[in-house]
Parts: structure tokens; C-alpha cells; sequence
């Protein structure tokens, strides 16, 4: 087809991502006054229109691989209604960017919890996207749960710290025994 008179030529629409991801608000958290960003993540999938899940997360500072103070993003709350549909993943993903935006390198972690969803905690997910915690213990059971194909609950694992990029040198049981005790040194 040949349009005639146009000084350029239509412009072809491109196709919209799978998820598109929504800033919603930024509030101060009551008790340490830092900046919280709330982000709303909407799929564009057919059937799939309805579907929402949501992030909060602040820019703070962390000890990694015994370095106080490191930058990091602490992602608050993430919250997706189904897995499998790509949204943690893709909010994960985000949150990356995000952090490397707000001067953090890429850095981010989060407080894995049962209270949400007990029977399928998501130590899991976050480990096969690479995380890990700080217990070189906690991190081979995870392994062993993921190598098997098995889900796991609340009985399993308690509500851990992770950590992404991963940290590189986990403390074992015994290393975190003695820090409890105040026994622990570098």
C-alpha cells in the first residue's frame, strides 16, 4: 500500500512488555523518616488483565562480607497473587535497576517470610534467582530442596535475610553461634 502526501510514513506501534510496572507513591517511613516507593507491576497478558503485584522498597545500608555500611535497596514488601505468571521475577529484575538508579550498585535484599504464604514460603524463588543468606547452612538446604523439585513450608525454614548480589562468604552454623555469644571476630 502506497500512502500518498505524507511527509513520513506511519509509525508501526510496538508491543507492550508482559508487565508493565506503575510508581504509585513515595512516603516517609513513621518511625526513621526514610523515602518508601511503592510500585504497582499490571500484566498485559490476555485473560491475564486483572492480575497486580506490588513492591515497596527504601534505599538503606547493610553489612556485606564484613563491610559495614554498604548501600543496598531493602525491598519492604513484594507481594505477587500467583506464581508462575513472571511477576516476582520481573519485579526482582526491577529492583535491580532500581538499585543500581539510587547509587547502590545493584545491591538489594529483603526478609524472606512465611507469614504470607505458609505453606509455600519463597526462600526457594529467591534463591534460584540468586540469592542467598547469610548462613552457608541455610543455603545448602535450599539447594537440596531445589535440586529435588520440592516446595517448602513454614516447617522448613524459618524468615531469613537475603541477599543479592549474593554474599560471597556465608557464615556457618558455629560462626553464627559465637556472634550470638559475642564470640565471634572478623
Amino acid at each position: 500500500m502506497r500512502i500518498l502526501g505524507l511527509k513520513y510514513p506511519p509509525i508501526k506501534p510496538k508491543a507492550l512488555p508482559e508487565h508493565l510496572i506503575y510508581h504509585q507513591a513515595t512516603n516517609r517511613h513513621e518511625l526513621t523518616d526514610e523515602i518508601i516507593d511503592r510500585f504497582v507491576m499490571f500484566s498485559t497478558k490476555k485473560g491475564e488483565e486483572k492480575v497486580k503485584a506490588y513492591m515497596e522498597c527504601m534505599k538503606t545500608t547493610v553489612e556485606r562480607d564484613g563491610v559495614k555500611n554498604v548501600p543496598s535497596v531493602y525491598v519492604k514488601y513484594l507481594m505477587s497473587p500467583d506464581s508462575g505468571l513472571g511477576l516476582g521475577t520481573d519485579f526482582l529484575n526491577f529492583v535491580q535497576a532500581y538499585s543500581k538508579k539510587k547509587g547502590c550498585k545493584g545491591y538489594f535484599h529483603l526478609y524472606a517470610s512465611a507469614s504470607y504464604t505458609p505453606t509455600r514460603i519463597p526462600h526457594i524463588f529467591y534463591r534460584k534467582y540468586g540469592m542467598n543468606t547469610e548462613n552457608a547452612n541455610i543455603n545448602r538446604r535450599l539447594d537440596k530442596f531445589i535440586a529435588k523439585g520440592k516446595n517448602a513450608d513454614y516447617y522448613d525454614f524459618s524468615d531469613v535475610n537475603m541477599f543479592y548480589p549474593p554474599i560471597k562468604k556465608p557464615k556457618t552454623g558455629w560462626q553464627i553461634f559465637l556472634d550470638f555469644l559475642g564470640l565471634g571476630g572478623k
